[in-house]
C-alpha cells in the first residue's frame, strides 16, 4: 500500500540510536516522529543560516534604499 510520505531506511550508530530512543521516550512520541522532527529542524536551521548569509552579502553592496512611501509613490 502506497503512502503519501516517502520512507527512508537509515542506519544509526549505537550511540545515536540510544540518544534518539531516550529522546523519543522522554517526549512520549514514536521514534520515527522524533527523527522526522529533528531532520526538519536541521533543514530549517540550515535554511536560516543560508538566507542569513545571503542577506549579509546583500547588505554589503552599495544599494540604494527607498522608503515605503518612495517605493509606492
Amino acid at each position: 500500500m502506497q503512502t503519501m510520505t516517502q520512507r527512508v531506511s537509515v542506519a544509526f550508530t549505537p550511540d545515536i540510536s540510544d540518544i534518539l530512543g531516550r529522546r523519543s521516550r522522554s517526549l512520549k512520541i514514536p521514534l520515527e516522529q522524533t527523527v522526522r522532527d529533528l531532520v526538519a529542524a536541521a533543514i530549517e536551521r540550515e535554511e536560516d543560516e543560508y538566507f542569513g548569509r545571503l542577506a549579509e552579502e546583500r547588505m554589503k553592496t552599495d544599494t540604494q534604499y527607498f522608503t515605503h512611501e518612495e517605493a509606492w509613490a
